[in-house]
């Protein structure tokens, strides 16, 4: 649902959860690189987007910020989402969790473990660095009712 409220879990710049937040009641980006985070937070003025912020914190220090209405992406370093990330996901269960990763074996290990409450919906493979190595795995988990 594009008016669900969203939490942009390891968000970056915003890159992804700024595109997205168009119709929605608020954005939240939460990022733990202060320079990321600083062009989160111009990018969302740039953008006149005064229903989003931009939070300088580890993912895994706002986990009480979502609730069972919040849509959630989570985009990963390579170690993979932090397991107090895992637990507040599979206690809390917002409908939809979008998972983009660098690293198909952590997100496999974090599916695992989100699968006692989610099932994919969508999986696919990028390649959007070619001639490289580095391959991105994109699945949309919907909760299981």
């Amino acid at each position: 649902d594009p008016k669900q409220p969203l939490v942009d879990y390891y968000a970056g710049v915003g890159a992804i959860g700024l595109p997205l937040s168009a119709n929605r009641k608020q954005t939240i980006l939460v990022e733990s690189n202060k320079e990321a985070a600083t062009y989160a937070a111009e990018n969302i003025v740039a953008n006149a987007l005064p229903h989003c912020v931009a939070h300088c914190i580890p993912a895994e220090q706002m986990r009480g910020i979502i609730s069972k209405e919040h849509a959630i992406i989570v985009d990963p370093p390579r170690a993979g989402l932090h397991e107090d990330v895992v637990k507040t996901l599979l206690q809390v269960g917002p409908p939809k969790v979008i998972y983009l990763s660098c690293n198909l074996s952590t997100q496999a290990r974090d599916m695992r473990m989100l699968s006692q409450r989610y099932k994919p919906i969508f999986i696919k493979i990028y390649n959007f660095f070619p001639r490289t190595p580095h391959i991105e795995g994109l699945v949309v988990l919907e909760k299981i009712v």
